[in-house]
């Protein structure tokens, strides 16, 4: 799953979110204080969730971060969707399959 932590980014933030959005499905976007359009780019963009940390010290930065592990580890629909959208191919498969076997999968 992409987790993006973002910052002064519209210049980029869409494309980066739309081949996020067309390989996973859905992403997570942290944002610590933007100043220009990207928070209203990423809250205009289906399936990505904002959360917006505004400017923190860098100290605050690990903080911010951890936020972010948490959230998408609690996600229950991770794990489906990241199935749903790995690619169909034979190697894939077997990819996923060890995958699936692996601890925290």
């Amino acid at each position: 799953m992409p987790i993006l932590m973002v910052k002064n980014e519209e210049y980029v933030i869409r494309a980066v979110l739309d081949a996020a959005l067309e390989a996973f499905g859905w992403a997570l976007v942290g944002d610590t204080g933007s100043r220009d359009a990207t928070v209203e780019i990423v809250r205009a963009l289906p399936g990505v969730r904002l959360v917006t940390f505004g400017a923190p010290d860098p100290r605050a930065l690990g903080q911010a971060r951890g936020v972010l592990a948490r959230l998408a580890s609690r996600s229950t629909a991770t794990s489906c969707m990241i199935r749903r959208a790995w690619p169909r191919s034979r190697a894939m498969r077997r990819r996923r399959e060890n995958a699936a076997d692996s601890p925290g999968w």
